[in-house]
């Protein structure tokens, strides 16, 4: 059975202490591997698991047309609905299903199977992987983003935010473990890369020390200075991305 490191009154209060309203431009993070993995493709549906409040699902229905679903566990109607105002779209145009993901069983399939800091909160990696990889229709394309705490990152949650990092599965980071588990799924093909960036982040930045504020802006500039280079690796990149093709 699937062993969760976060529960539901977590996510809930996890996002009632953000704010979920903002405007999704054309540049949204990680647009550039959307592009890049997702451009030429006769492609018409998607879903962001464990996507609430839906700002990828918004950012796919607004600048790719796509018809967007949302699934989680944790849905505020009333959230989503102001989200898709303010980037000139209403609820309608965003499919919501509020389900537990491992007990969600669905006959449609999807053309994009999008998640992000996902995969990394339960024990069970390869069971996740799985999952998302059932829901993609054939030649569909799997997308998932995993935060990555076995560098430079994760040395900084250890020290200034323990508590987040233990809800973090690591294994889930780790290359050769998640290159494993996808080949077992025998994509048609399939990338998995770490992605470069400012080198470190922290939950509740603008609430700490103001030393703290500018020490972590100080080392994502060089993070960005590396990232103008080329640089990406294990030690200093922020994220990992899996692509996998049907």
């Amino acid at each position: 059975m699937q062993k969760e490191l976060t529960t539901r009154d977590f996510w809930t209060n996890y996002w009632n202490s953000k704010d979920a309203i903002k405007i999704i431009n054309h540049d949204f993070s990680f647009h550039g591997i959307f592009r890049e993995y997702l451009t030429g493709k006769p492609y018409h549906a998607m879903i962001e698991v464990g996507g609430y409040p839906g700002h990828y699902a918004v950012f796919f229905r607004k600048f790719w047309h796509l018809k967007t679903t949302i699934l989680d566990y944790v849905i505020k109607p009333q959230i989503i609905s102001r989200l898709a105002k303010v980037n000139g779209l209403t609820i309608k145009d965003l499919d919501i299903i509020k389900s537990d993901f491992f007990t969600y069983q669905s006959r449609k399939k999807y053309d994009v199977v999008f998640s992000l800091g996902f995969i990394e909160h339960f024990d069970d990696t390869a069971e996740v992987i799985r999952r998302h990889w059932n829901l993609v229709s054939t030649d569909g394309t799997a997308i998932i983003g995993i935060p990555n705490f076995l560098g430079f990152n994760g040395i900084y949650q250890l020290v200034f935010d323990p508590s987040n990092l233990n809800i973090h599965n690591l294994d889930a980071m780790d290359i050769p473990n998640l290159t494993r588990i996808v080949r077992s799924l025998k994509p048609k093909k399939f990338k998995i890369f770490y992605v470069s960036g400012g080198m470190v982040w922290l939950e509740k930045l603008s609430q700490r020390n103001i030393l703290l504020q500018i020490l972590t802006y100080g080392i994502n500039l060089i993070g960005f200075g590396l990232t103008r280079l080329g640089i990406k690796n294990k030690f200093i990149s922020t994220h990992i991305f899996i692509i996998m093709g049907k």
